[in-house]
C-alpha cells in the first residue's frame, strides 16, 4: 500500500490517468484483501471516477466488475447484482470474452449466496464455457507457434543440409580440377622430358 501511495503521487504528477486508475484499482484489490471493505470500495470508486473522466471504458468496466464483487462482499446484494450487471454490459458491447467469463462467475457467486442455486450453476456453466473456449483458443496459438518454430527449424536444417552437400560438391570438384590440372602438368613434363631424349639423341647422331 505505501508503494501505491508513492506511485499514485508521482502518476498525478506525471499526469498519466491510465496508468493511475489501474494503481488505485490495485489498491483496492489490496484492501479487499485485508477485509478493509470500506476503504476498498473508496478505492474502486476513485478508479471509476479517473476512468469515466479520462473516458477510459475498460476502467470502467472493471471498476464494476470489483465494485459488483465489493459489494456481493459487503452483503449488499442489490448493489451488487446491478454493477455486475453493468459489467457484464460493457463486457459484451465491446467484445471483451475473458472479462464477460470473469462477469459471469462473480455472479455466480452473487447468486450462490442469495441461495439461488439454479442460476449460480447456470452462470458458472456459462464461465465454464468461455473459460475452456480461452483456452482451448491459447492452446491452439501455442500449437501453432511450435508448429512455426518446428517448420522453422526444419527448415533452417534442411538450408544446412543443402549448404553441407554444395560445400562436398564444391570441394569434390575442386579436388578433381586438381587432380586433371595435376595429370596434365604430369603430361606436359613427360612430353618436355621425351623431346629433349629426342633432341639429344638427334645431337648425338
Amino acid at each position: 500500500l505505501y508503494v501505491y501511495r508513492e506511485a499514485s503521487q508521482l502518476l498525478m504528477g506525471l499526469n498519466n490517468p491510465f496508468l493511475l486508475a489501474q494503481n488505485t484499482m490495485n489498491m483496492g484489490n489490496v484492501y479487499e484483501q485485508m477485509g478493509n471493505l470500506d476503504q476498498a470500495e473508496s478505492s474502486f470508486l476513485r478508479c471509476l471516477e479517473i476512468s469515466q473522466t479520462s473516458k477510459l471504458q475498460f476502467g470502467i468496466l472493471l471498476s464494476s466488475l470489483n465494485l459488483g464483487n465489493l459489494y456481493r462482499l459487503k452483503k449488499d446484494y442489490d448493489k451488487s447484482r446491478d454493477w455486475l450487471n453493468k459489467a457484464l454490459k460493457l463486457a459484451s458491447s465491446m467484445g471483451l470474452t475473458k472479462e464477460k467469463g470473469l462477469v459471469l462467475e462473480r455472479l455466480s457467486w452473487l447468486a450462490r449466496d442469495t441461495n439461488n442455486y439454479k442460476e449460480a450453476y447456470a452462470q458458472s456453466v456459462a464461465a465454464v464455457a468461455i473459460q475452456d473456449s480461452l483456452a482451448s483458443e491459447f492452446v491452439k496459438k501455442e500449437v501453432q507457434v511450435l508448429q512455426e518454430k518446428f517448420q522453422n527449424e526444419k527448415t533452417q536444417n534442411e538450408i544446412l543440409s543443402l549448404e553441407s552437400q554444395n560445400l562436398k560438391t564444391t570441394l569434390w570438384l575442386l579436388a578433381a580440377g586438381i587432380g586433371i590440372l595435376g595429370l596434365i602438368i604430369f603430361a606436359l613434363y613427360r612430353q618436355k622430358r621425351f623431346l629433349n631424349e629426342l633432341l639429344i639423341a638427334e645431337a648425338q647422331r
